[in-house]
């Protein structure tokens, strides 16, 4: 009997033989949580001492929330993949692995976090009315909205949003702007003379995506008008009138309507002690007596026909003004008398060609 023991526990297999146990890491699974759907286990396996990975074990688990709470093991689901059916739906699922080495000696199991909840394999959510409002010029902001429906009474989740241009109203050229994936958008130089366009993909609570909706594009976004090139002609001379001269584009088109214009004076060529000319808001100035040994300058603010207003721009001051001169002329009268002779007279007639 003593020898039949000795013979048994001799055949055993070296505990020691075997090293460190295999680990199963970074356990995890994806696809869509919906009924219906395939689900895809995934993890690392690793060996401290090397050992290749043998017929590791594979589990998938089904519990009522992302606690594992009441979970089981799902009955049949021992592959690296699970299609989910119809006990799954409002249950939450987790993906388990025993990994085992190629000598079959087993390590701990592993369990990735519980995902949830499965959707029926219901209708698609929709979006409808799907529209924007807003000013469109540059710097405002436009904020999307639409109607989100689901045929199975699903509360909407985290509903995607893209903003889009094109370069008219049927979409030609259309292409998504970088980084507008909210609900509202602020134009950027980049939209002038462009159409805008606000697209929803409908998404469901339970993760269940709908078609993309967009709307119509609108524009072209107005730009902001631009003054350019602002200058005077005319003599510097008191009583003689200046005629202000500038250079006026938008990238929209849009014409000049309603410009502003400020004539101002100054002490010098820089512009020292320099004020606007009370009254002087027309493109013309007539220079007066204030004006004298004074320098000028001629301003505009641009203003388009949609009514959008441009930065100001300013002429450089030129002068300094003169004094105006003042022309004497004299006349010669004849005139006649009684007797038939003529005397002759004269007067001085003074002109002062200053206009103050």
């Amino acid at each position: 009997m003593l020898n039949v023991i000795h013979n048994t526990i001799g055949s055993l297999p070296n505990l020691a033989d075997r090293g460190s146990a295999p680990v199963a890491s970074s356990v995890d699974y994806t696809g869509t949580l919906l009924q219906g759907q395939v689900l895809t286990g995934t993890y690392t396996y690793s060996d401290a001492d090397g050992k290749a990975e043998g017929t590791s074990t594979l589990n998938w688990y089904r519990a009522d929330d992302t606690s594992g709470t009441n979970k089981v093991t799902i009955s049949g689901a021992n592959s690296a993949t699970y299609t989910l059916g119809s006990d799954d739906v409002g249950k939450h699922i987790a993906y388990a692995v025993t990994p085992v080495d190629v000598n079959g000696y087993s390590g701990a199991t592993s369990v990735s976090a519980y995902q949830g909840a499965i959707a029926s394999n219901d209708t698609a959510p929709v979006a409808s009315s799907v529209t924007y409002s807003g000013t469109l010029t540059q710097g405002q902001l436009l904020s999307g909205t639409y109607t989100y429906s689901d045929a199975d009474g699903d509360l909407e989740g985290a509903s995607t949003y893209i903003w889009y241009r094109a370069n008219d109203s049927s979409g030609t050229g259309q292409a998504a702007i970088a980084g507008a994936t909210s609900q509202t958008y602020t134009l950027v130089a980049g939209d002038e003379a462009k159409f805008i366009a606000f697209q929803v993909i409908p998404v469901a609570a339970n993760g269940y995506s709908g078609t993309a909706v967009r709307s119509a594009y609108q524009g072209m976004v107005n730009s902001t008008p631009v003054a350019s090139s602002a200058n005077y002609t005319g003599t510097l001379t008191e009583g003689q009138v200046l005629s202000g001269t500038y250079t006026f584009t938008n990238a929209d088109g849009s014409a000049d309507s309603g410009s502003t214009f400020i004539w101002y004076r100054a002490d010098d060529a820089s512009g020292t002690n320099q004020a606007a000319i009370v009254g002087a808001t027309a493109q013309t100035y007539t220079l007066v007596t204030a004006d004298v040994a004074k320098h000028l300058a001629f301003q505009v603010i641009p203003i388009s026909a949609n009514g959008i207003t441009g930065v100001a721009d300013v002429s450089a001051y030129q002068g300094a003004i003169a004094a105006g001169g003042n022309v004497t002329l004299q006349f010669s009268t004849r005139i006649a008398t009684d007797s038939g002779t003529y005397e002759a007279d004269s007067c001085l007639v003074t002109i002062i060609d200053n206009l103050s």
